[in-house]
């Protein structure tokens, strides 16, 4: 008998949506890849959609993250969406070493996922995406073997995502067919599931960090003592501890912004 595919890709993937992340842990999976990246600006923003056909609920229906790090390499942004791959794989001195989470958290919440970044500002948007639909429908039909992620192609950013786009280098993020943020079922409406995202994930740890070499980055890892994600910080200038790169740390506390808003009916 011929050989099978250990795993069914689209069958395995739509398994995985009920990983169990909260709406919190999952954009903190994002953020991490923002800050390993040198972020100093971090957006979110949750859009908002209006009831449609049946439903009689609104709902979230799609997430959009932008940084302005240092964006990602043609090769980078390729494996990007590939379950295991890891620029960190398995370093015990950062974060994001297994090359899972980003993947998992986004499709925990929606369907199809696209990624834009760019590592010059004057050179054009590279882009990649994978639809969990299309994916479950070519394994159907037949074609589960060529499941996989395209290679990057230049493609203009959607009008929509112009006010969020990074101006130089960095990396946008969409998480679209959301299906699992209607109204009532994380939280009673659109600005209540903001208003928990925002305060859970100040109880989210992150950035382990090694010991800083120098006496100076030892003193200032030492005044950095609020968490990363305090919500009182959301909006304006953040005190995350900062994150080491090379033993340097990528953004000082005074530099780094995230913020996280909503956006409704759109």
């Amino acid at each position: 008998m011929a050989k099978i595919p250990v795993v069914l890709t689209g069958q395995a993937l739509q398994s995985l949506r009920d990983s169990g992340y909260s709406l919190a842990a999952a954009i903190g999976e994002v953020i991490d890849n923002s800050l390993e990246a040198g972020a100093n600006n971090i957006l979110v923003r949750m859009d908002e959609a209006p009831p449609a056909g049946r439903s009689k609920k609104s709902h979230v229906h799609r997430i959009v993250f932008s940084d302005d790090g240092t964006g990602m390499d043609t090769h980078t942004l390729h494996h990007y969406l590939q379950i295991g791959y890891s620029t960190r794989y398995m370093r015990t001195d950062t974060i994001g070493k297994y090359g899972v989470g980003a993947k998992l958290a986004a499709l925990n919440f929606g369907k199809r996922i696209e990624v834009w970044s760019r590592t010059d500002a004057n050179e054009p948007w590279q882009h990649v995406y994978f639809d969990l639909d299309e994916a479950i429908t070519d394994e159907q039909n037949g074609n589960g073997s060529t499941i996989g992620v395209d290679d990057p192609d230049v493609k203009p950013v959607p009008n929509d995502f112009g006010d969020v786009l990074p101006k130089g280098t960095g990396t946008l993020v969409i998480w679209s067919k959301v299906d699992r943020l209607e109204e009532g079922r994380r939280a009673k409406d659109f600005n209540s599931l903001r208003l928990e995202a925002e305060r859970d994930l100040t109880n989210i740890p992150r950035l382990p960090q090694r010991r800083p070499q120098h006496r100076d980055q030892r003193q200032e890892l030492a005044r950095a003592r609020p968490p990363l994600h305090d919500a009182r910080h959301l909006g304006r200038t953040a005190a995350p501890r900062l994150l080491p790169h090379g033993g340097r740390a990528t953004a000082r506390p005074q530099d780094l912004r995230i913020r996280l808003r909503g956006r409704t009916n759109c």
